[in-house]
Formats: structure tokens, sequence, C-alpha cells
């Protein structure tokens, strides 16, 4: 990693905080995700500490749906040419944040990932990504997709001193500001 300290994190979702299964209805739509409830507290802890969190996705239906309910920016990896590339699409958000990849985290699990894990200081994968990424990310994380991913990632900058736990009080303020329903 880079001496600049890190401000944001952009987080693919499938196959990051899912397992990268997807359940189909007949009509061939997705009709749900399996999501690991504890990243969601991981991401308020990176929020709480003052680190930019937005979710990067080519899945504009359920993925975006979930973000709007969790209060977390979405962009779509798929440009409007049809093309899918996460590097591309993160341009957008350096433009839209004010921070550049010097001060980036990021973290993917498959093939499409790449282009953006070279690009930004700081990158890691779930220990089951595909192997293209685990090679060349900054560290591979302990835990499988979908099995508390994030989680282990703040266990991980914490025992490097690049994350510092941020007081509960402050990651329960931002679960208040939550739309899920859980009724």
């Amino acid at each position: 990693m880079g001496s600049q300290p890190i401000r944001l994190a952009i987080l693919d979702i499938d196959g990051v905080l899912t397992n990268g299964k997807k359940l189909y209805g007949i009509d061939g739509s997705v009709m749900g995700k399996e999501f690991c409830d504890r990243d969601f507290s991981a991401i308020k802890e990176l929020k709480a500490s003052g680190i930019q969190v937005v979710f990067l996705s080519g899945d504009r239906v359920v993925n975006a749906r979930m973000a709007e309910h969790r209060k977390i920016p979405f962009y779509s990896s798929r440009l409007a040419s049809g093309e899918l590339c996460k590097r591309k699409a993160a341009e957008q958000i350096f433009r839209d944040t004010g921070i550049g990849p010097d001060q980036t985290l990021f973290v993917g699990d498959d093939l499409f990932d790449v282009g953006l894990a070279e690009h930004v200081a700081f990158s890691t994968c779930p220990s089951d990504a595909h192997l293209s990424l685990r090679t060349i990310c900054s560290f591979v994380l302990p835990t499988a997709s979908g099995q508390g991913c994030l989680q282990s990632l703040l266990e991980v900058l914490n025992s490097r001193g690049l994350f510092h736990y941020p007081a509960i009080a402050d990651v329960v303020a931002l679960d208040s500001q939550e739309l899920v329903s859980y009724g």
C-alpha cells in the first residue's frame, strides 16, 4: 500500500458480500441473493471511521435497491456502451468523491475486477476469488465469498495499523439511518 491513508472503499457486491450465487425465477430474473449481515456492520465501521464507502456492481436491480436501503452510493460497472469495466466506471467515483486511486481500497472477487484492483493503492479479495485476482491483490482475505469478508478485512487492516475501530455509538448511529425493514 502507498503512504496515503485509505479514504475511499470501493466494494464489489456479488462474490464479496454474497457467496456469488443467485436465485433465478422462471422468467430468468434474479429473485434473491444471500448477504452476510456482518459485512453491513463492517461497512458502518468503515464509514464511522471516516472512510467513504461506495458499491460498484453490474447488477442495477437487486444490488442497487439494497444499496439504496443501506444508504450507500451505488455505481454501475456496466457502461452505457454495454461494456462491463470496473476500472472505467471507477473514474466517475473518483470524480464524484474527489478521492483518487492513491487513497482507494478495492474489494473484488472475479476476473472483471482485475483492472480496477491493479489501478488502486490497495486491493484485496476473498480466499475463493478468481486466481488472476488473488495473484495481484495486496493481500487475500482469510474468508470466502459471503462469509464475512469485510469483517475480516477490518481485522487485517487493524492489525497492519491501517484502520482503527470507531466508537460503537458512532456505528449504532449510522445503523439507525438505514431504511432496512425487518418486519
